[in-house]
């Protein structure tokens, strides 16, 4: 991992990630990502309350993330999803082989805490659609007679959206770091129940990585609060890039690679 390596990192499973975590992945990675269809980046842009507030997320993480949208696309960046799947080069086929078999083994929707998620038609392939509502048709009873959503939204329940999301970003992430050498592509989470979903989505190798990322990082390096504004951190960030890079790369060295060695280095910290 030399100092000409920009490594990033990819989120999931919502849009809008909470601006708590996106100070401490701003602070020490070179980039964010966000899988964000075309259209929401323009409501997000143009400050659509419409669109945005379908969203369910906070107002000062929406906040967050347009201002970096609107003066620091250098470390904030959307990923179109549906310009992936018209790319000739995007193992397409392979990624809906894998969808369907993920998510045909999720049982029916089960009300647990009544939590559900809205998931963007823009973010699922065309061929994939007639699947996505045979899995879910109960919850599609509840959004056409409870709730009036737009018509490029598919109400999903919570295991479906995010093990698709999982899945999503790992192809993506996967392409992206084969498609730029000098780039590498994380897919990561800000919840352990989010991992707990995607658990299976990803490779031994490559989950263990995602979970010292996720676990570890947080809670043993040094993290800016949200008392700080975002051009506090981005001008600490670029004026001590260099050391940032590598305290971070000390870590990632270490190779942390299972739970036991991370709750060892929490108790260090």
């Amino acid at each position: 991992m030399g100092n000409n390596t920009q490594n990033s990192l990819l989120y999931y499973p919502t849009i809008i990630p909470p601006k708590e975590w996106m100070y401490w992945a701003l602070f020490y990675w070179d980039k964010i990502f966000s899988i964000i269809p075309k259209e929401l980046e323009d409501a997000l842009k143009d400050n659509d309350h419409k669109i945005i507030s379908i969203l369910n997320a906070k107002r000062g993480d929406i906040c967050l993330i347009q201002e970096l949208l609107e003066n620091y696309p250098e470390y904030f960046e959307p990923k179109y999803p549906e310009e992936y799947f018209k790319r000739q080069e995007f193992p397409k086929q392979e990624f809906i082989k894998e969808v369907q078999i993920k998510l045909q083994s999720i049982q029916n929707y089960e009300r647990g805490n009544g939590t559900l998620f809205l998931l963007h038609k823009n973010k699922i392939p065309p061929e994939l659609y007639d699947m996505f509502m045979n899995l879910d048709r109960k919850l599609l009873w509840y959004e056409n007679n409870k709730l009036k959503i737009p018509s490029k939204w598919t109400f999903k329940n919570p295991k479906t959206a995010i093990v698709y999301m999982a899945i999503l970003a790992k192809y993506i992430s996967i392409y992206d770091t084969k498609m730029n050498k000098r780039s590498i592509v994380e897919p990561i989470t800000d919840k352990k129940k989010f991992e707990d979903y995607a658990i299976r989505t990803f490779t031994k190798e490559g989950l263990n990585r995602q979970v010292a990322i996720n676990i570890a990082f947080p809670e043993i390096l040094p993290v800016p609060n949200s008392k700080h504004s975002l051009k506090t951190i981005i001008k600490f960030k670029e004026e001590h890039k260099y050391k940032l890079l590598r305290f971070r790369e000390f870590f990632i060295i270490l190779n942390v690679n299972s739970r036991p060695l991370m709750m060892k280095l929490r108790l260090m910290s």
